[in-house]
């Protein structure tokens, strides 16, 4: 007899599925051992044996995945942020949001701590990253402001909270559901960063089955993969827009003429910050291509 279930939890090399008749602690079957190979949010099959244990026998096809977080079958990204402690890195979140964008999947900025700022100090990343195309909440577990909006997006999704330590993600969990108790931890005075509190990625249901949310580690440092120079500009939303409208089918908008993303640049109805992170994670790729060849 098969069984087909999720990954919900990979720990010390077991396999935690869930599964219509329970949680089964499984191991994996021959190839499917190498490491990496499964990812919490994959489709299985596995053979149950006694004492809700098995052994996954197959992978089901994947509609997506991300390899950091190493997470698979997802349907949306929130990104947690904190308008303080700590502070926002705007180009380390258009790193990560230019590799979700690369993954075809729905991203929404969540700024969290809205306690120790206030809406008139947010206004301009607001409104930089609402122009771009992005939904932004703000929002704080403290007072509770736009909470209820963000649990709203969670229904009946898959979701992956991904940004910095200390940004909230673990206590955002444990305010939303009765029952989990993941670890928190506050940011370093020295550093200004987070502490990662979280220490594997799991995937938590949500009350009455209403959706699955995933908390991650965090991360300080990310790089730029399988990403090309040419495929770069259609992963900025504002960018994309006015693709095919250069002078140049090839055109990168960084010094070429005729480039209408200069133009609008100029107009004003692109961030400057924005694109100057675009040109700085250009140079990062272009760099790798040159290093390659």
């Amino acid at each position: 007899m098969f069984l087909e279930g999720k990954v919900h939890k990979i720990k010390s090399n077991f396999y935690y599925v869930q599964t219509r008749e329970g949680l089964y602690t499984c191991k994996a079957r021959g190839k499917l051992k190498s490491k990496g190979r499964i990812l919490v949010g994959d489709l299985v099959t596995i053979t149950p044996d006694r004492n809700l244990t098995g052994v996954i026998e197959e992978i089901k096809p994947r509609k997506n995945e991300l390899t950091r977080p190493p997470v698979a079958n997802l349907d949306q990204v929130i990104v947690f942020l904190a308008a303080r402690q700590p502070d926002i890195n705007c180009y380390m979140l258009d790193k990560l949001l230019v590799q979700i964008e690369a993954k075809n999947l729905p991203s929404v900025i969540c700024i969290n701590k809205m306690d120790l700022s206030s809406p008139q100090e947010m206004e301009d990343i607001v409104s930089v990253y609402c122009g771009a195309g992005y939904k932004v909440i703000l929002m704080s577990l403290v007072t509770k402001e736009g909470l209820s909006d963000l649990i709203d997006i969670l229904h009946d999704k898959t979701t992956v909270l991904a940004g910095p330590s200390g940004t909230g993600k673990s206590s955002f969990i444990n305010s939303i559901r009765q029952g989990y108790s993941l670890q928190t931890g506050a940011v370093s005075k020295k550093t200004g960063r987070g502490r990662h509190t979280t220490r594997h990625v799991e995937l938590l249901p949500l009350k009455e089955g209403k959706g699955e949310i995933v908390d991650t580690p965090g991360f300080s440092r990310l790089e730029i993969s399988h990403i090309s120079s040419q495929e770069l500009p259609w992963l900025f939303p504002e960018i994309k827009r006015l693709m095919g409208q250069c002078k140049f089918s090839s055109c990168l908008h960084k010094a070429e003429p005729g480039c209408c993303v200069k133009e609008e640049l100029a107009r004003g109805s692109i961030s400057p910050r924005r694109y100057e992170n675009y040109l700085q994670i250009l140079e990062e790729i272009q760099e790798k291509e040159r290093n390659f060849i």
